[in-house]
């Protein structure tokens, strides 16, 4: 039901999703998909009030429900509660400490909050639990070289081109940098891949 909801969603009946939603929760009152489902819905439709009570439903059913928790954690993320926000991705983190997507949206709350220890931890953490993940090397490496720790900053960014050769970000970033450090041979190799 509510792979059906979802698809009433996007041909744009909110109220027929809703509908479908409601009818799950009925049938099955625990079902934390169906109240996140619901949860979502409310989102898109900016009925937040509505929207926070289903994620609450849904981890009240499943406390162990990691989309729930990442839902709050987002609403209170674009509403600057920074703190509740916190609160639900260290929460999902709990379950699973190896939450890539919780990990990251929990380096954007502590970004926002130009926490830059807790985002550099956490930008550490993805790495760890995935050493391939090309976005976590660029934050990373921006983060450096906003701090201007710029050898760690090329570091970063040369592994981040390890794994994703054809990253245009990484090329930008690692040239500007490569001028910054004096290093120019590298500097012009860098720009003419970028003109290939």
């Amino acid at each position: 039901r509510i792979a059906l909801a979802m698809t009433y969603l996007r041909k744009g009946d909110p109220d027929k999703a809703v509908s479908v939603c409601q009818e799950a929760i009925n049938t099955n009152p625990q079902s934390a998909k169906a109240h996140n489902a619901l949860g979502g819905i409310y989102t898109v439709r900016r009925e937040y009030d509505k929207a926070v009570a289903a994620f609450e439903k849904a981890i009240e059913a499943n406390p162990k429900f990691i989309p729930a928790y990442l839902n709050l954690g987002d609403y209170y993320a674009r509403t600057r509660q920074w703190d509740k926000a916190q609160e639900k991705y260290k929460a999902a983190l709990g379950i699973d400490p190896k939450n890539i997507n919780a990990h990251w949206k929990l380096a954007n709350v502590y970004n926002a909050q130009k926490d830059t220890s807790n985002v550099e931890a956490e930008y550490k953490a993805i790495i760890e639990i995935n050493p391939k993940h090309t976005e976590a090397h660029l934050a990373l490496g921006g983060l450096y070289m906003r701090q201007k720790k710029l050898q760690q900053a090329i570091a970063e960014f040369e592994l981040a081109l390890e794994i994703a050769p054809n990253f245009l970000p990484v090329y930008v970033n690692l040239g500007e940098l490569y001028n910054k450090t004096g290093e120019y041979d590298k500097a012009l190799a860098i720009c003419d891949k970028l003109r290939r």
